[in-house]
């Protein structure tokens, strides 16, 4: 009776635990995963709990949720300037979208991100900002002593007209309201109406000189000229 005892161990030892082993699952797909182990699509083989999600509309990795974490981003683009607004996830590209955004007015081809701004009261280019570095706006000229020409050498660009600028930039005197183009030239020393020479033959307050050539102090009644000061050889 005892010799018999190792060989009903070992026979014990060898026989499965009907508790404990599991049936083999059919695999039809050959991905290494069953029904039973997950997979969601047992005859597609790029289906399964291990496979990588695609954007195709369909549940590769058998969560529950087609395309996730791959969609890409299109906006809507009802003005068709390739700039769009709102948000469109999608695999490929629906009809009247695009795949750049930030359109701040989706109904005018004319305004989008890439659009030039220009002095027309609207936000152009969609930086927020309106009329901003507008590429047709006017120069325009500092004028201090208010005499409505500018001074060439103080300017500012912008749509509308700056308090104390203007579009002219003739003076050449910015701090004297009566040196300007148009002024009345005088005899002064200064160029009073801009046109490059002082006390020229146009100064509304002009002298009569007389020639005297004979240096006597008396000049010819028959010879005269002009000026703010007298020529050589001329008297008053």
């Amino acid at each position: 009776m005892y010799r018999l005892l190792p060989l009903f161990l070992l026979l014990s030892c060898d026989k499965p635990d009907p508790k404990t082993e599991q049936p083999p699952y059919q695999d039809d797909d050959g991905d290494g995963l069953s029904v039973e182990d997950g997979d969601c699509n047992d005859e597609d083989s790029s289906i399964s709990p291990q496979a990588a999600e695609v954007c195709d509309g369909i549940d590769q990795n058998c969560d529950g949720q087609a395309d996730e974490g791959v969609l890409l981003t299109y906006y809507t683009d009802g003005d068709a300037d390739g700039y769009g607004s709102g948000e469109v996830p999608a695999c490929t590209a629906p009809t009247g979208s695009s795949t750049e955004g930030g359109d701040c007015d989706d109904s005018n081809p004319d305004i989008s991100p890439a659009a030039a701004e220009i002095c027309d009261g609207a936000d152009n280019n969609c930086d927020g900002q309106v009329d901003d570095g507008a590429t047709d706006a006017p120069t325009w000229y500092a004028d201090q002593d208010g005499d409505g020409a500018g001074d060439p050498g103080t300017s500012t660009v912008d749509c509308a007209q700056p308090a104390g600028f203007v579009s002219g930039n003739t003076d050449c005197n910015d701090q004297e309201a009566d040196i300007h183009p148009g002024a009345s030239e005088i005899c002064d020393g200064v160029d009073n109406n801009c046109d490059g020479s002082t006390d020229g033959s146009d100064a509304i307050d002009l002298s009569t000189w007389y020639a005297d050539q004979d240096g006597d102090g008396f000049g010819d009644p028959a010879r005269s000229t002009r000026a703010c000061t007298p020529p050589a050889q001329t008297v008053s």
